[in-house]
């Protein structure tokens, strides 16, 4: 009975299938493509039917399959309609025939008929046979059956064998030793599909060298690859004529080649080979047979695979968790990259293990760690790769696993030259979602690496992740412990020491300390001229560069200095010039740099500069600390300066008090000699006297002073010699010898000249200080021949009424005897004595004249002077109190200091408030000022202006004394200072509550917003030109002070203009 194999899935058309056909023929069915395979591989139909709506192959697939393996077996075809049976037939030329659903039950039995008509009933069997044919006969019917028989055994044996052992070529050898019962071969290779290559993972019949070692790359013309892809079993006869034969040295006796297909669930898994050393050594039988074999053997394989990826799998978990608790307990991060190259290097067989980091500026790969054959470029923490380069620059991108099995289609590698990298695969760290670091491990030939691979590497570089995050947090917490102990070092440090130099020393060498600098500067801002000044300086040429000064707008300071923001430096390719200035100035290569601003109470006094770092270059942490430092340094450094300051002032305030108490008690001794009316010449005797014991130095009593006094007379000045300290110490002259220090005798007579001193103070009515000066020439001498001299001299003109009378002139052998204070004393003390020699001409009206001269004096000294700068001093002598440990010695000083401040404040207060002009005295206020301007004109020989506007009735004491003096001291300053010729002056009431004063000139002018100036002696000596009378801004605190305001409009060669307005009654709430 012929025999019917039935491909379909379909359960109903199998019953349909099965009922047509069952009683003529033996029906098999088969419900999918891999079965029906092995079915034919078994049996061998007779017929095959088959429907090609199959759910795991293409029904046209199967069929050429089939075709290939069976070519003269009859192949019907079930389809849908002609479309699908002309795109059949155009594949498959040969089919027998095409059925279209629904199957006709009757085209069906007469299509089968026709390819499987009836046996024909041969003679021999009408006829018996003979003896012997019939033994032959019988004896092949015996050995066929004997041979499927030991066949059907090997096949239960193998089957029996299958889920017996996971051990493969184990299993292997058990398996070809059952084929070799049935088919004799010389050698056979169990070859398993691995991507684009076939590798031999059992073999039989080849020497210990080559067993395991061949591995097939994919390649069409290759005999197992063929296999592969037509899924069929392919017989090569004589492997020299065979175009599929790839000749390899291994298999160089081969003559006869089988090769059958390991398919399981329709997916070739390997290939099987029968080897023969002689030709036409397999039949068709052999392959069908050993094709059914292969279905069994697929799946020993399959089960051996999975169990060796299973227990890869555990394996690699294992390492996993080993490598997990290892790298975890590291906390240092270059021995964490260390400890995991080593482990994935030692346990996962690598032949190179690479770690990089990424740098700071995320521009830069650092070599971490490295492991395998390397060439010597590549050192650990030296070696840097650009970030843009090679395959860890597409991981590092992208953020993904790379995994490039055959590295010659890339362009670059990740290791550099010197490599023989076939395969690398790239995984990234992330920590903090950002790539932090990378594993790079590759291999020496193609193909190294697999999905496992990647799957662990993976799962390393998340175990890493989190290593290295703790590390990270690890050695921030670290860096912030060794941080607070620097502050607290720091802190300690700087509250040792209230000396400003040794406080600025101690702040440099802790800081290059802290944080490893070479060198350290400290720079305090000078605004005056806009330069830093080096204050402090640590490390090598220190004292070289102490007291330079460095301009402020340099670009490595501007930010830190006007924006109060700290800067890291480094230099680099951009900016190779960055350094240039500085390195010349400080005589100093720098690389690297740090910048931050010593800055208190929102007041940027200063920078703390660091420039190479000992160990590498300074960071964003180092940038850190160094600011949190600067906070500290900047208010003790302050508070160094504020200690200073108040000692400077404490000491000036003692001199000055002492200087000051001393020459009033002496102008009040002349004062109360003047007031006596005594003789002139006792008069001057006494006044001489006394002056030159206002001027002589305590700690020099032997540079006594000479005092001249000379008095006009009508164009001639007659000079007298009032005090000289030779006379008044006669013993310590020798008999007959002239001292020559001597000025010109007593009443010399001189014409006054305009070119030399004694005619310019008579005619500039301003008082003179001369240095470098021979004093007995000086009746003689121009100013411009005063020079390379010993000798000192001061001359003050005496006037009164407005006018001058005389001059004084006190005089020192010392060089530089004098400075301001004293020109300025001087000056009170020739009102005085011109007072006093006036007193018999107009004795009446020098009295009052005298009266306004002193009070003038003393409120402006009193006010202007010691006032001021008490009350300033108090405030900062507060100030360091509320600074200073409660119960110190030096808060005991300070509150000692401060209430002889208050004692003295108060006092002077009092003087200041009774000063009142005596003009004002039972007179009109508008009319004492037209006629003071009137007088004023005419003393001065000024064309004078004055405009009165408006009237009032009543005008607050403070205001009238504040206008006045105002007035009086607006044309003093244009008289002395403006070279005017015309003045305009204009008083007006505004809305009967406010007078306005309105003074122009029409002189040279000057620069408002520079009221004083300072000039340099040719000796290096500072001295301070104080502005006249109230000054500037004394005028504008008077009217202030009483709820009122001053403006002052001026421009050089354009004269000046004063404006003020006063409220008629002073409130409750204005002044101060």
């Amino acid at each position: 009975m012929a025999t019917v194999l039935y491909v379909d899935c379909d359960q109903v058309a199998q019953r349909l299938i099965q009922s047509a056909l069952g009683r003529q023929y033996n029906v098999v069915i088969a419900g999918d493509g891999p079965t029906a395979v092995q079915y034919c591989a078994m049996i061998q139909p007779d017929l095959i039917l088959i429907d090609l709506a199959l759910p795991d192959i293409e029904g046209h697939e199967l069929v050429a399959r089939l075709k290939m393996f069976m070519p003269q077996t009859p192949i019907l075809v079930i389809g849908h309609d002609k479309a699908e049976r002309d795109q059949v037939q155009n594949l498959i030329s040969n089919i027998s025939g095409f059925l279209s659903k629904p199957l006709q039950v009757e085209a069906l039995l007469q299509k089968v008929q026709t390819l499987l008509p009836p046996l024909p009933v041969s003679p021999e069997f009408l006829t018996p046979p003979s003896d012997e044919k019939a033994v032959k006969q019988f004896e092949s019917q015996i050995a066929a059956l004997n041979q499927a028989n030991q066949r059907l055994a090997s096949l239960n044996a193998i089957s029996a064998l299958i889920g017996t052992s996971l051990d493969l070529e184990h299993l292997m050898d058990e398996i070809l030793a059952q084929i070799y019962k049935t088919i004799a071969f010389d050698s056979a290779t169990l070859l398993l599909l691995k991507g684009d290559f076939l590798e031999a993972a059992a073999s039989r019949g080849f020497s210990e060298h080559k067993r395991g070692m061949n591995i097939y790359w994919k390649n069409e013309k290759n005999s197992a690859w063929h296999v592969v892809k037509n899924k069929l079993p392919l017989i090569i006869n004589d492997v020299s004529q065979s175009e599929y034969w790839e000749p390899r040295p291994e298999l160089s006796r081969i003559r006869s080649w089988l090769g059958v297909p390991l398919i399981y669930k329709d997916r070739v898994v390997g290939v099987l080979t029968l080897d023969k050393n002689e030709p036409n050594a397999f039949t068709d039988t052999d392959a069908r047979y050993v094709f059914t074999l292969a279905y069994q053997i697929a799946i020993a394989v399959e089960n051996t695979q999975l169990f060796e990826e299973w227990e890869d799998q555990a394996t690699r978990l294992k390492l996993i968790n080993e490598v997990g608790r290892e790298i975890s307990t590291i906390l240092e991060m270059n021995n964490l990259f260390e400890a995991l190259a080593q482990a994935i290097f030692e346990r996962l067989h690598y032949d190179q293990v690479a770690i990089w980091q990424i740098d700071e500026t995320r521009s830069a790969l650092i070599l971490k760690a490295i492991y395998g054959k390397a060439p010597s470029t590549l050192v650990p923490g030296r070696y840097r790769q650009n970030i843009d380069e090679g395959l860890i620059s597409k991981a590092v991108k992208t953020g993904t696993s790379i995994l490039i099995n055959d590295t010659s289609q890339e362009r670059n590698g990740s290791l550099g030259d010197g490599l023989e990298v076939k395969s690398e695969l790239v995984v990234p760290i992330y920590v903090e979602n950002q790539v932090e670091a990378v594993i790079d491990v590759s291999q020496n030939y193609v193909h190294g690496f697999s999905d496992h691979d990647l799957w662990t590497l993976n799962s390393l570089a998340s175990q890493a992740a989190t290593a290295l995050a703790n590390a990270r947090l690890y050695r921030d917490l670290a860096q912030r412990l060794r941080d607070l102990a620097v502050l607290h070092d720091a802190s300690q440090a700087l509250t040792s020491t209230i000396a400003l130099d040794e406080l600025l020393a101690v702040i440099t060498e802790g800081v290059c300390i802290a944080l490893l600098a070479e060198n350290g500067y400290v720079l305090l801002v000078d605004r005056s001229d806009d330069f830093l000044t080096l204050a402090a300086a640590s490390g090598t040429g220190a004292t070289e560069v102490m007291g330079l000064k460095l301009d402020i707008r340099l670009k490595v300071f501007e930010q830190a200095i006007f924006e109060g923001v700290p800067r890291l430096f480094k230099l680099t390719p951009e900016q190779p010039n960055l350094f240039t200035e500085l390195d010349h100035l400080l005589n100093r290569q720098i690389n690297t740099m740090l910048v931050a601003p010593l800055k208190t109470r929102g007041i940027i006094i200063g920078l703390v500069t660091l420039i190479n770092k000992q160990i590498g270059d300074f960071n964003a942490n180092d940038l850190h600390l160094l600011n949190a430092l600067s906070q500290l340094m900047a208010g003790a450094v302050e508070n160094a300066q504020l200690f200073n300051q108040i000692h400077a002032y404490s000491d000036k305030l003692e001199r000055t008090v002492y200087a000051r108490t001393e020459r009033l008690q002496a102008i009040k001794k002349i004062s109360q000699v003047v007031s006596q009316g005594l003789d002139l010449d006792k008069l001057l005797t006494v006044v001489g006297r006394d002056i030159s014991q206002i001027f002589t130095p305590e700690s020099e009593p032997q540079d006594e002073i000479e005092v001249v006094i000379g008095l006009l007379d009508g164009s001639n000045l007659t000079l007298s010699k009032i005090y000289d300290p030779a006379e008044a110490r006669p013993k310590t002259r020798k008999k007959g010898r002239a001292n020559p220090s001597e000025l010109t005798p007593i009443h010399l007579t001189l014409k006054i000249n305009t070119h030399r001193p004694l005619g310019q103070v008579i005619t500039e009515s301003r008082p003179f200080m001369l240095n470098h000066v021979e004093t007995q020439n000086l009746y003689h001498l121009d100013l411009r021949e005063a020079a390379d001299s010993m000798n000192s001299a001061m001359l003050a003109p005496l006037i009164t009424g407005g006018k001058t009378i005389g001059l004084i002139l006190i005089a020192s052998r010392a060089a530089h005897a004098f400075d301001e204070s004293d020109l300025e004393t001087l000056e009170s003390l020739a009102f005085q004595v011109a007072s006093a020699v006036e007193h018999a001409r107009l004795l009446q009206k020098t009295r009052e004249i005298a009266i306004v001269e002193e009070r003038t004096r003393l409120a402006r000294d009193m006010h202007d002077g010691v006032a001021q700068n008490l009350a300033y001093l108090l405030i900062q002598v507060d100030r360091c109190l509320n600074m200073v440990e409660e119960g110190g010695k030096l808060e005991q000083q300070l509150e000692q200091i401060s209430a002889l401040l208050k004692q003295n404040i108060e006092e002077l207060r009092r003087n200041i408030f009774d000063l009142r002009p005596v003009e004002l005295e039972g007179k009109s206020l508008f009319e004492v000022i037209k006629n003071f301007v009137t007088e004023f004109g005419q003393r001065w020989n000024l064309k004078t202006t004055c405009i009165i506007e408006g009237e009032v009735e009543e005008v607050s004491p403070e205001v009238e004394s504040s206008l006045y003096r105002i007035l009086q001291e607006t044309l003093s300053n244009a008289r002395q200072h403006a070279q005017c010729t015309q003045l305009w002056v204009k008083v007006a009431v505004k809305d009967r509550h406010w007078v306005t004063l309105e003074v122009q000139d029409d002189g040279r002018g000057f620069d408002p917003d520079q009221p004083l100036h300072s000039e340099q002696s040719s000796q290096g000596h500072a001295k301070k030109r104080r502005s006249r009378g109230l000054g500037l801004t004394s005028m504008r605190e008077r009217a202030q002070q009483i709820g009122g305001h001053l403006v002052v409009d001026s421009q050089r060669h354009r004269g000046t203009r004063i404006f003020a307005q006063l409220p008629l009654q002073v409130s409750l709430t204005s002044g101060n």
